[in-house]
């Protein structure tokens, strides 16, 4: 006997793929994300605030809610003495994760 499936299941199941796409590319784009603030992290740490920014901020266009990828690009821009703008990616960090204890003590 061939048994079909109800169109509702059908249509639902239809739904569920793309979404299960989305959230595998959204997942490798914070993967991505995560790829460059480590490289910043390096790049940070031998001195190369330039190289540093950048790759912060390509994180940033990878996974707008990396709330670490702010905070960090916060920490070097406030060591290149910008202060506006460091405070401005120190309380978008904060805006995306109150819990970062780094946010808190950067903007004081």
């Amino acid at each position: 006997m061939h048994t079909r499936l109800p169109a509702m299941l059908i249509i639902a199941l239809m739904l569920l793929l793309p979404s299960a796409a989305a959230a595998q590319s959204l997942t490798s784009r914070t993967d991505s994300a995560w790829s460059y603030v480590n490289r910043a992290n390096d790049w940070y740490l031998r001195g190369e605030f330039e190289r540093a920014l950048s790759d912060y901020t390509l994180a940033i266009s990878f996974d707008p809610h990396l709330a670490w990828a702010y905070l960090n690009r916060a920490i070097v821009r406030s060591a290149k003495g910008d202060r506006e703008l460091a405070l401005a990616d120190c309380n978008r960090a904060l805006e995306l994760d109150p819990r970062l204890p780094a946010g808190w003590s950067l903007r004081s």
